[in-house]
């Protein structure tokens, strides 16, 4: 598998099949296209990215507000703890390429050394009743939020100069059972 940029840059196989410095520019440029495209902010971490909905008040969230109850907020007893309903992403190699993993999660801000248990249990409460066809659910709207086989998504959106464009597919894939 390679990666086609926008001015003709490619990056082998064999670059981004280990974790490299190349993958992870990559999800950092992929990152940057999907917070710019849908309004979300990133949370850069180790091995991932958290996204969240730039705006909790968005009508364009109506459909994940409806699976989810509500999109953020604070924790009760602990007002500097808030919380919104996001995804955390990441970049895995298996199957000889390169697959784009999604997690729905709750994310958090303001997580101090007193506060993590209060974020931990609030998160376990949120999902405890995310059984298969809500999660399905859940992973549905975010994949077919992405997904863009048809056009580029621009990491700097930029017209001149060299850009990371990435065309996501609407077809995602499927683990044990779920397998078709």
């Amino acid at each position: 598998m390679i990666w086609e940029f926008k001015q003709q840059l490619y990056i082998s196989q064999r670059r981004v099949s280990p974790k490299s410095q190349e993958r992870g520019l990559l999800r950092e440029a992929l990152t940057r296209a999907l917070t710019r495209t849908h309004a979300m902010t990133a949370d850069r971490r180790r091995s991932s990215d958290l996204l969240t909905p730039a705006s909790i008040d968005d009508a364009k969230r109506g459909p994940l507000k409806k699976l989810t109850g509500s999109l953020g907020g604070t924790v009760p007893k602990h007002p500097e703890l808030s919380w919104r309903e996001g995804l955390g992403i990441r970049l895995d190699w298996a199957d000889g390429r390169l697959w784009l993993l999604l997690e729905p999660r709750t994310v958090f801000e303001g997580i101090t050394q007193g506060n993590r248990t209060a974020a931990t249990d609030f998160a376990r409460e949120r999902t405890v009743r995310r059984y298969n066809p809500a999660l399905n659910a859940l992973l549905s709207f975010w994949s077919t939020l992405f997904a863009c086989p048809e056009r580029d998504i621009l990491a700097l959106g930029i017209s001149a100069g060299v850009d990371a464009a990435f065309r996501l597919d609407d077809t995602t894939a499927y683990s044990g059972r779920g397998r078709p």
